[in-house]
């Protein structure tokens, strides 16, 4: 099995790269802070900086449930498509039994 790398741009790599790293480098702060996050997106914007991605939640965030943030995060880098190079929702999510977090890469 091939490597996503060996047919992506290094711009696309590059791009890539730097969301992981801020996507993840964001939730470590949060995990830090307060144990857990809520749902976020990050996105690589055309011009190659990395920012996140601020979702509407109607000032009711606590009574949203983590999958509808993520939907609306999803929502908000789709709107953006045109201005945007790539994206990322982020969501804190635990292994039953292992205390663990995990990563998903899919689509």
């Amino acid at each position: 099995m091939s490597s996503w790398r060996e047919n992506a741009s290094q711009q696309a790599q590059d791009d890539l790269d730097g969301l992981l790293n801020a996507a993840l480098s964001f939730a470590q702060q949060q995990l830090a802070r307060r144990g857990q996050f809520l749902p976020y997106a990050a996105a690589v914007q055309a011009d190659g900086e990395t920012r996140m991605v601020a979702v509407d939640t109607a000032g009711n965030h606590r009574e949203q449930p983590a999958s509808a943030m993520a939907e609306a995060c999803q929502r908000a880098l789709a709107d953006q498509r045109a201005e945007i190079r790539a994206g990322a929702v982020v969501s804190d999510v635990r292994m039953a039994g292992t205390g663990r977090a995990w990563i998903w890469t899919g689509s």
